[in-house]
């Protein structure tokens, strides 16, 4: 479906700004790198969206597709450290003010609900209750959320603390409209994406995941993401960055 159509079965004007109030001040800037927060190309997509920010990330949902566009993160060693020193928590999922989807919506999907920020990110216990938020998932299947994405997470846990620090851009890709849970109210994307930028090693990569059943992942160049998602995950990295190739990112960057 395209958004057009699927704006108007909404009940969502194409015109109509951004609907909610966004706590974000710009001390929330330091997620992202020289304080330039991701930009999101396709017009479509930046209709009717949620912009919220959380003590350990900053988050960009949509209301037409039911769900995230982008979480950011600066995920730092003392981040991981503080992590690692917590326990995993049975939290519940909550809702947003002025964000539609609700917990219930992914109940008997056959859909994970797969975290952008991850909670096993979050450097204090309240910092980890607050990824539980639902504009910060998607859905995912659980052959990829509890498989190769889980390891993916970990892989970029480890970079962080070996390298001091690395900045995190996470969300879906929309190749098609055509699967929804929750009667329509909720877009399945085809891939989930983790874009990750290394200063101290000057790397910079995106993983890309299809979400399916049989779900593979590749890395891919900041500019092949650009391309195929419309998203600019760190638009203040030079043109060498954009551009890298598995050269560049042998043995920091890998796959699971």
């Amino acid at each position: 479906m395209k958004l057009a159509t699927r704006l108007a079965a909404l009940g969502l004007a194409l015109a109509a700004p951004a609907a909610f109030a966004a706590t974000c001040t710009s001390a929330h800037n330091e997620q992202y790198p020289s304080g330039r927060k991701p930009v999101l190309s396709n017009a479509d997509l930046n209709e009717q969206t949620v912009s919220i920010c959380y003590q350990d990330y900053n988050l960009y949902a949509s209301k037409v597709t039911g769900t995230n566009l982008w979480s950011a993160q600066h995920l730092t060693r003392a981040k991981v450290i503080g992590a690692e020193s917590i326990s995993r928590i049975d939290s519940s999922f909550f809702s947003e003010t002025g964000f539609p989807t609700r917990h219930a919506s992914y109940t008997n999907s056959g859909y994970d609900r797969g975290h952008m920020m991850p909670a096993g990110d979050a450097s204090t216990t309240p910092a980890q209750k607050e990824t539980f938020s639902i504009a910060n998932v998607v859905p995912q299947t659980g052959k990829l959320n509890r498989g190769s994405w889980a390891k993916i997470e970990s892989i970029v846990r480890t970079v962080a603390k070996e390298w001091d620090a690395a900045y995190i851009v996470t969300g879906p890709d929309f190749g098609n409209m055509d699967t929804t849970i929750a009667g329509g109210a909720v877009v399945v994307p085809t891939e989930t994406w983790k874009a990750v930028y290394v200063p101290s090693a000057q790397v910079a990569a995106a993983y890309w995941c299809v979400n399916n059943t049989a779900p593979t992942c590749s890395l891919i160049s900041l500019n092949e993401l650009k391309r195929r998602a419309f998203v600019d995950p760190f638009p203040s990295l030079g043109t060498a960055l954009r551009a890298q190739s598995a050269a560049d990112w042998t043995d920091i960057l890998v796959l699971p």
